[in-house]
């Protein structure tokens, strides 16, 4: 009779029972079989000669589901047809979606998207498991789905019908091939009369459900230990998708014929600190069972300014539980699913000289050679986009080295290199020699690649394609030097990754090849085989220290137990359920009730797992357990703790919670950038809460200096801006400030922009980033264009014979030969590169054209007379004077610029000055930005220009759009439509309300240049804010003086808060370069309505 007992016990008390039994195995005589997980087998080896104190294992094996494979292979031999693995399952799952793509609803073009294969087959893996078979699929999908679900669920059953033929042709899929091995272990009574101890599973799925009913005919006796809890249980929850499982075996079993027996272990692990048992027995409770006790040092949290001190805490820890007499191999850390900071945990363990092994997989796809794969496959598919040509150059295994790789991206970004161009000659510039030269080295095997897979008419001429693509790059002979060169550095670890990487794709282009048969696979096809195949792959290395610290994922850690544990990372949603990928709850619910069939795990159910998962971690350790986190990621945000963290204090009330981030103090500026970086938190809150700070001016010194470094900048920049957050003050000592920022001479575009925002400022003129010259023609580009092009009309029309009553078609004659001299630059430049730029080009032209156009209609209207364009003041060589702004400390500082036209008009009453700037887009004063600084122009440039002609009287300030706008008239008559685009260039300033001075610039038409200004009555006009009598111009004018200096004194005092002006789409950072630095968010911003 079929018969399996189950040994249930929570975590720690299983192993013992293992022993025992094979003990008890060997003394009756029977053969000794441990079926284990492949990641436990070399540790259970350990364990049993160990435990049973034996010299080998002669008369036992430990087996894992790979081992059995070739155990039963060796025995019955194989299959016609070959197994298909993971690799081939997702490239299988992708041709079928392929081939099915008309038909698709639901899932049409989605095979090429990130994840989406993974989630399809999620969803044929939980359907198989289900039994529920394709018809049924179609059923329920006809008669009870709806909507994007109904679509959804048809879409799977094509998917399906198309992947099971595309798989039988040559392949068996794996749960077939498993039933198949399990049926031949019986047949041929592999494991009869064996004492058969299964141990490790988290739970008893339905593949191991399978062998376990077949092996219990035969063996002499079959035990089962799993890590679980009666529901009776404090936190029986937790352990409820174990009995589930265990359930699910006692039906089968029974359908077989046998039964099973449920042992319950109640043995205790004495050696464990009470804290310890506690934890164990009550973190997960339903109830709350504080603990009364002191913890002692059995449990501690710490939290840790940043990764890189958590990680150096985590070393410190381990060197001091070292020290106290734990050995290397008893101690682990382990790591939440998905984090980030594993590479500098291991990073500072190896600087440490702390043995480890790490059983965190590597995924396959960041290997080098795997990116410069994708990436040249992308590059055939998708076009030569620059950033995937430089995937491939800079992947260490293309033909070129890493400083070529780097001079020809920079060329690139130069000379707008893209797409097709990366086919062509190169010819820009005094480098395109060399940079011709590398261009050809690195595309010519991408060429060659793709003449051989369109000429390829099978799959095996394909994959001999991208083998002999492998091979051009030297692949295979690079990996052996740099493998030697790992060795030689005692980088074992990376040396295997480099090997067992080429071993995969071999393995890989061998299941590609034997998928696709004659078929033949276009270039896109392979590329998105390729992808989706290498999407999930990940690398298992064997351990570079066998006695060494274990470092691990949550749930997956190969100890049994362990005297001391760290947990790192527990941050916000590290326990958190991930959710299906292809059903909701409510779906799932929904299908499981009308087809009476279990259907993957719900949400809830993924969260009890979850939950196990930390239980089987947190419950490992026998003498010590350190929780710790970080207050901030590393670019400087700020990472709320998990509520993992929360149970734990309420468990024990009385744990506080260590770390230099806890202790309230910053002590003196480290020596390292590292240190520093870690610690700059701590220091700008300690200046936050106005605490006196040791060592201050070194602080803020290597502040400056961390902003400027390429790997800390961005993360030291989050500080500050989350600093500010709360502080909103200053930020660098005046002395800094005064050493960072030049402030003897001023812009006014300067102190516009430090207005708009003083951390861009703070970027753009204390830490001067050099920006990479790049073949763009930006906006600044187009404004030289604009007031160059205008600059020369003034100049040469002004000395026309009869202007400004000249024709339009005379004022199109002077600026067409202005525009042929100016774009005659252009020549090899992006305005002549291709359509787009060529419209783009020509768009420009016809701004300036129309400009021209409106200024001679204004200039024929009006009594003012252009007297200068683009003149300078404060820039010496004959310039108009400075405009200097008084500081409070009695210093004076020298603003500078260059007024883009003056106009006078001459009355009885005096010279009166007209300032006018052109601007590329219209533009209005703002009384609200001018108060703020942000529109200080015209008022300084109008102040600078009365000042420079003494008795001169202000007549105004104005904006000058160069537009060509189109207009909403309905009009056909060519003048009237004219007349109707001029409207649209009227200048946007402040005038003087005099009537005199309005009337002269618009002579006889009014409006024309400008809008109406008074009504019939000869009072200013309702809402005209921005016509004002002569005083009160002068007061604008002061005022916008005084603002200047303020900015200025602020600029000195070290104000770089990351604040942009405005609100919505309407802030300094819609047009700012330096957004992903600042972090600035929505709602950061300081709003102009309340100053």
């Amino acid at each position: 009779m079929r018969k399996i007992r189950i040994v249930e016990g929570r975590n720690g008390r299983l192993w013992p029972e293992v022993l025992q039994a094979a003990a008890e195995g060997r003394r009756e005589g029977r053969p000794v079989v441990l079926y284990v997980p492949e990641q436990l087998t070399l540790q259970a080896e350990r364990g049993l000669i160990t435990g049973l104190h034996l010299p080998g294992l002669l008369d036992m094996d430990v087996i894992s589901p790979k081992k059995l494979r070739r155990q039963v292979q060796e025995t019955a031999g194989t299959g016609d047809l070959r197994p298909l693995d993971a690799f081939g399952r997702s490239m299988a799952i992708h041709r079928a979606m392929t081939e099915q793509a008309d038909e698709l609803v639901y899932y049409r073009g989605t095979g090429d998207m990130p994840g989406a294969v993974s989630r399809v087959q999620e969803a044929l893996d939980e359907l198989q498991e289900s039994g529920m078979t394709g018809e049924e699929l179609a059923r329920y999908a006809e008669e009870k789905a709806k909507g994007a679900e109904k679509a959804r669920l048809e879409d799977l059953c094509r998917i399906r019908k198309a992947y099971g033929e595309l798989a039988a042709e040559r392949f068996e899929d794996e749960k077939t091939a498993w039933t198949r091995m399990v049926n031949q272990m019986e047949h041929y009574r592999l494991w009869s009369g064996n004492e058969v101890l299964v141990y490790g599973f988290d739970s008893i799925r339905p593949d191991l459900r399978e062998l376990l009913v077949s092996v219990s005919a035969q063996a002499a006796r079959v035990t089962v230990f799993l890590m679980m809890d009666g529901k009776e249980a404090p936190d029986g929850r937790v352990f409820d998708e174990q009995r589930r499982s265990v359930d699910a075996l006692e039906r089968a079993l029974k359908e077989a014929g046998g039964e099973t027996e449920r042992i319950r272990t109640e043995r205790q692990r004495d050696g464990q600190a009470e804290a310890l048992r506690w934890l164990d027995r009550y973190l997960f409770a339903d109830e709350e069972h504080p603990w009364d006790g002191d913890t002692g040092r059995a449990i501690t949290l710490y939290a840790a300014a940043g990764p890189a001190e958590e990680a150096a805490d985590a070393a410190e820890t381990l060197l001091e539980w070292h020290r106290e007499g734990i050995e290397w191999h008893r101690m682990a850390v382990a790591l939440p699913a998905g984090t980030g900071s594993a590479s500098i945990l291991l990073a500072r363990l190896k600087l440490s000289g702390i043995p480890f092994f790490c059983t965190e997989k590597t995924p396959a796809a960041s290997h080098g050679v795997c990116r410069m794969l994708l990436g040249a496959m992308r590059c055939l598919s998708d076009g030569y986009q620059t950033d995937t040509v430089m995937d491939v150059a800079q992947s260490g295994f293309s033909t070129l080295a890493d400083e070529e790789a780097w001079r020809l991206e920079n060329y690139a970004a130069a000379h707008g290199i893209s797409r097709n161009q990366w086919q062509g000659p190169f010819t820009r510039g005094e480098d395109a020699v060399e940079a011709e030269m590398l261009r050809n080295r690195l595309i010519r095997p991408l060429e060659a690649l793709r003449e051989e897979l369109k000429k390829a008419r099978t799959a095996a001429e394909s994959v001999e394609a991208v083998v002999h693509f492998l091979e051009a790059e030297n692949v295979w002979n690079r990996l052996k030097e740099r493998e030697e060169r790992l060795l030689a550095r005692g980088m074992y670890r990376e040396a295997v990754v480099d090997r067992q990487v080429w071993q995969m794709l071999m393995e890989l282009l061998d299941q590609l090849w034997a998928l696709l048969g004659q078929r033949r696979a276009s270039i896109r096809d392979m590329r998105g085989l390729l992808e989706t195949a290498l999407e999930s792959a990940t690398v298992a290395v064997l351990p570079e220290h066998e006695n060494g610290v274990e470092i691990g994922e949550v749930g997956h850690m190969l100890a049994g137990n362990v005297d001391a544990l760290i947990l790192t990372g527990v941050q916000e949603g590290i326990m958190a359920a991930p959710a299906s990928g292809w059903l909701t709850d409510r779906e799932r619910a929904d299908m499981e009730s009308a087809t009476g069939r279990e259907i993957g795990a719900s949400r809830e159910r993924r969260s009890m797992i979850r939950r196990c998962d930390y239980y089987r971690t947190l419950s490992l350790p026998e003498k010590r357990l350190r929780i710790t986190r970080s207050l901030r990621d590393e670019k400087g945000t700020v990472r709320p703790e998990d509520g993992l963290i929360g149970m734990v204090r309420r468990l024990f009330p009385s744990l506080k919670e260590e770390g230099s981030a806890m202790d309230g103090g910053i002590g003196p500026c480290p020596e390292s950038r590292e240190a520093a970086a870690e610690e700059a938190g701590m220091f700008l809150g300690a200046v936050r809460e106005g605490e006196n700070v040791p060592d201050r001016t070194r602080w803020e010194q290597a502040l400056v200096s961390l902003l400027h470094d390429e790997t800390y900048g961005r993360t030291v920049s989050g500080m500050i801006r989350n600093a500010r957050d709360e502080r909103g003050g200053q930020t660098i000592e005046p002395e800094t400030a005064r050493r960072l920022f030049i402030t003897d001479q001023m812009s006014i575009s300067r102190l516009e922009g430090y207005a708009a925002c003083p951390y861009r400022h703070f970027i753009e003129y204390g830490l001067r980033p050099a920006q990479r010259e790049t073949f763009d023609f930006e906006a600044s580009d187009a404004g030289t264009f604009f007031h160059a092009a205008l600059d020369r009309y003034m100049q040469t029309a002004g000395i026309t014979l009869g202007w400004p009553d000249i024709s339009h078609e005379d004022a199109d004659r002077i600026m067409d030969r202005i525009c042929d001299a100016l774009t005659a630059e252009w020549s090899e430049g992006p305005l002549k590169e291709d359509a787009l730029g060529i419209w783009q080009g020509e768009s420009y032209q016809r701004r300036v054209h129309h400009a021209a156009w409106a200024l001679t209609r204004f200039a024929a209207n009006s009594s003012f007379r252009t007297i200068a364009t683009e003149r300078s003041f404060g820039t010496g060589d004959g310039s108009l004077p400075p405009l200097m702004l008084p500081m409070k400390d009695g210093s004076r500082v020298a603003v500078r610029g260059t007024i883009d036209r003056i106009d006078t008009y001459e009355n009885g009453e005096g010279i009166w000055l007209r300032v006018v700037d052109n601007k590329s887009r219209e533009k209005k004063p703002d009384p609200e930005r001018m108060a703020t600084g942000e529109q200080l122009q015209l008022m300084i440039y109008l102040k600078a220009a009365t000042d420079a002609y003494p008795g001169s009287r202000p007549a105004g300030a104005m904006f000058f759009p160069v537009t060509d706008k189109e207009t909403g008239t309905t009009e056909t008559n060519p003048a009237a439509v004219e007349e109707e685009r001029l409207k649209n260039v009227r200048m946007k300033g402040m005038v003087t309300a005099d009537p005199d001075v309005v009337a002269a610039m618009d002579r006889d038409i009014r409006p024309y240049s400008i809008d109406k200004v008074f009504n019939n009555d000869g009072s200013v006009a309702k809402g005209i804010w921005w016509a004002m009598d002569e005083s009160a111009m002068r007061e604008m004018m002061n005022a916008a003086v005084e603002k200047a200096a303020e900015l200025c004194g602020d600029i000195r005092e070290g104000r770089v808060e990351a604040e942009p002006r405005g609100s919505g789409d309407d802030t300094a950072c819609r047009y700012c370069d330096y957004r992903t630095v600042c972090h600035a968010r929505r709602g950061d911003e300081r709003p102009r309505d309340n100053e």
